[in-house]
């Protein structure tokens, strides 16, 4: 396929009269080249899309940040604890490097208040949140020993780098980054109040009607920068030069992160590596309720894509890789055959649980509610190609009763298909003493169901799906377009509440 032929296969709803749209474009020495500006950057004012539009970064965010920490000469090797002594104890004691990586195990805010019950965008301020961070007593799993999302990593940088320096990171990047770049619209924009001229917004859809996203908490350097899609171009590339205070910093941040096991990973420091046929290129996605981003960027020949979108619906990430595939001629690997076997499937050692579906948009996994599709690798294993959430799956029985799956870069380990049938529960409310929160389960029409918080925050009853062994599928509220899909564990004391990105809470019954 041609780039033309990748942007108008992805884009067909975007140039309808009254849609949201986007920019995608291809780019190289920092100057755009074909590009297509589709749709409106704004519904309400009937504004169309411009290579100068700004618009919200999101995760593309986390690796201007790390570029912060290392241009200020600061140690990736010390503990968070070592700027942040009000840290517990092994969420101080651990690296940057490992947050910067996503290997450090630390649990994402925004996942915990779901599973805490708050309701969906909650307006939580910067100290409301590093406060909440003083609370995380545990990690997801030691850290180092897989990958795990997180945007509390990136909450926790930010806040050393401010520590360290004394001065807030937006005005820093500014005056050593922005500013002496000439990126007029690059800028780190915290408070999602804050007015920004001619800020593209972000939209999903709702009974066919096109509804404003919102996410409320504090963005921070994790995903709070805005930038035109002319302006990232230019950085990617005073980036991959070294220009002013960026130099020697590129080879840092591309470096491949490393688990306790040794093993190398696809997400380096705040930019993820995919692999493009025999390239390996760099560049990060970004999502906010109503925003869907990707930047690309082939170092060995400084040319790139970048898709800067406010539709929810747009896959970001895919319409980038085939469109700098078909620039640069390489192959993309293929999705996985019909021979998936769909179902839910539960490790007993633990409760987690991975769900295999095929869709009209080819076969996916699903691993405690994060979702993402399936590609065959060369030797028929199957496998996602996200760098931040790698599984990758083998079916060990005829029967397709059980399956060999590897999460995060961790070990293998042993799933068997859920039997659907009911384990130990029990009706009543339950606590969790390390975030103060309430959630209930009872019976509701003859159906196990949880409410999610209490008094007049709670939420009403959701549907407990039962899988193996006292584990539960479960869903929280919708918040916007996005709802988490969390598991639950029953044992004597109570239950053992997960989602991808945090997990192992535990609820007992009051």
């Amino acid at each position: 396929m041609t780039p033309e032929d990748v942007v108008a296969a992805a884009t067909r709803d975007w140039a309808r009269s009254g849609a949201a749209g986007g920019v995608v474009a291809l780019f190289a020495g920092g100057r755009i080249g074909r590009h297509w500006c589709l749709g409106l950057a704004d519904i309400e004012g009937q504004r169309g899309w411009t290579l100068d539009t700004p618009t919200r970064l999101a995760s593309l965010s986390k690796h201007v940040t790390a570029a912060a920490f290392f241009a200020q000469g600061l140690d990736a090797g010390r503990a968070l604890g070592s700027w942040l002594p009000e840290l517990q104890g092994p969420v101080g004691a651990t690296t940057v490097s490992r947050a910067l990586t996503m290997t450090s195990g630390i649990p994402d805010l925004a996942e915990t208040l779901a599973l805490a019950g708050v309701p969906g965008s909650p307006a939580f301020g910067a100290e409301r949140l590093h406060g909440l961070s003083c609370r995380l007593g545990h990690l997801n799993f030691p850290s180092g020993d897989e990958i795990s999302y997180s945007n509390t990593n990136f909450r926790l940088v930010q806040r050393a780098i401010e520590r360290a320096g004394g001065t807030g990171l937006a005005d820093w990047l500014d005056a050593h980054f922005f500013a002496p770049l000439g990126l007029r619209s690059f800028a780190l924009v915290e408070d999602q109040s804050v007015c920004v001229p001619g800020l593209a917004a972000g939209y999903w859809h709702a009974d066919g009607a096109p509804r404003r996203g919102n996410y409320g908490l504090h963005y921070s350097g994790s995903g709070g920068m805005v930038a035109s899609a002319a302006d990232l171009a230019r950085w990617m590339h005073a980036l991959l030069e070294g220009r002013g205070a960026l130099s020697g910093i590129f080879p840092r941040l591309a470096e491949p992160g490393r688990l306790a096991s040794g093993a190398t990973t696809g997400y380096a420091h705040g930019l993820m590596l995919h692999r493009l046929g025999a390239r390996v290129v760099v560049g990060h996605a970004g999502s906010l309720p109503g925003y869907k981003n990707h930047v690309l960027l082939d170092p060995a020949t400084g040319r790139g894509a970048l898709v800067l979108s406010n539709r929810e619906e747009t896959a970001a990430q895919a319409l980038a890789l085939a469109l700098l595939a078909a620039d640069l001629g390489l192959a993309q690997p293929g999705p996985a055959p019909d021979s998936l076997p769909a179902g839910m499937f539960v490790d007993p050692d633990t409760g987690d649980m991975l769900e295999l579906a095929r869709g009209a948009g080819g076969p996916t996994v699903s691993f405690l509610g994060a979702e993402e599709p399936l590609h065959v690798a060369a030797d028929g294993a199957w496998e996602t190609e996200a760098p931040y959430l790698p599984i990758r799956i083998v079916p060990v029985a005829a029967s397709a009763a059980r399956i060999e799956a590897s999460v995060g870069g961790a070990a293998p380990r042993n799933w068997r298909r859920a039997d659907g049938a009911a384990g130990p529960a029990r009706a009543g409310l339950y606590r969790c003493a390390a975030l103060d929160a309430t959630n209930e389960i009872a019976l509701v029409d003859g159906v196990l169901a949880i409410r999610w918080g209490s008094g007049p925050a709670a939420a009403g009853w959701e549907r407990l799906r039962p899988g193996t062994a006292g584990a539960y599928a479960a869903a929280t509220p919708a918040n916007g377009p996005s709802r988490l899909r969390p598991a639950l564990r029953f044992d004597d004391r109570g239950f053992v509440l997960s989602s991808n990105r945090s997990r192992r809470w535990r609820f007992e019954r009051v």
